[in-house]
C-alpha cells in the first residue's frame, strides 16, 4: 500500500492506524505486510467495504484527517459510495518482504524470465517496461505511460505485476528498479 510521507510519519507516530480506499476489488489482505519506506513496515489487520456515510468521526482521525469533508476530497467520493477501510498495525522500522535487495540465483532467475516471456506472449512488454523505469526513476506513471502508448491505469498495473516479482521498487513518486530488477534487465538486454 502507498502512503504519501505526512502520512508515513503518522503512522511510524502512532497517530494513524486506519486507511480507506477506493478499489473495486481489494488489493490488501489481513496478514500482509507493507512496507513504509523510510519508516518502516505495517501489518494489515482487517479489510472491510463499508459505505463512506458509515464512517465515525474517529474513524476519520484514526486516518490521519481533521474531517469527514477533507477525507471524501482525498478519496473524491460521496458520502454513499462505497469504500475500503483497512485497519493496520505498525511494525516498527524493520522493513519486510525485501526479496529487492538480494540478486537472483540461477534457477530463480530462469524462473523469472520464463514468466516475463510468458507475460509478453500476447505483445512484448516487459523489457521496455523495464528499461523505461530504469532510464527514468522517480518519474511519474503518468509520464512514463505516453512512451510505451498506454494509459496510466494500465502502466500501473504493469509496473505492479514486474513488483510483485521484485523487480521495481515504489517510490513517494514514481518508480525505480530493485537490484532484481536491474539483474533481470541486464539478461534481457
Amino acid at each position: 500500500m502507498q502512503f504519501r510521507k505526512p502520512f508515513k510519519q503518522a503512522i511510524a507516530r502512532g497517530d494513524v492506524d486506519l486507511t480507506f480506499r477506493v478499489w473495486k476489488t481489494p488489493r490488501a489482505k489481513q496478514g500482509s505486510r507493507y512496507n513504509i519506506p523510510p519508516f518502516g513496515s505495517l501489518e494489515v489487520l482487517s479489510v472491510t467495504k463499508v459505505v463512506a456515510s458509515s464512517l465515525t468521526k474517529q474513524d476519520v482521525l484514526r486516518s490521519g484527517f481533521t474531517s469527514m469533508q477533507m477525507l471524501l476530497g482525498q478519496l473524491k467520493v460521496e458520502a454513499s459510495d462505497p469504500i475500503w477501510r483497512i485497519e493496520f498495525r505498525y511494525l516498527g522500522e524493520e522493513l519486510v518482504n525485501q526479496p529487492t535487495r538480494t540478486r537472483l540465483g540461477d534457477k530463480e532467475l530462469g524462473e523469472v524470465l520464463s514468466r516475463l516471456e510468458k507475460w509478453d506472449a500476447k505483445g512484448a512488454w516487459t523489457c521496455k517496461t523495464l528499461a523505461l523505469v530504469d532510464a527514468n526513476p522517480g518519474c511519474r506513471a503518468g509520464d512514463l505511460s505516453v512512451y510505451l502508448e498506454l494509459d496510466t491505469p494500465r502502466f500501473k498495473r504493469k509496473v505492479r505485476q514486474l513488483k510483485g516479482l521484485g523487480l521495481t521498487e515504489s517510490l513517494e513518486v514514481g518508480y525505480r528498479l530493485s537490484e532484481r530488477g536491474k539483474q533481470v534487465l541486464s539478461a534481457l538486454t
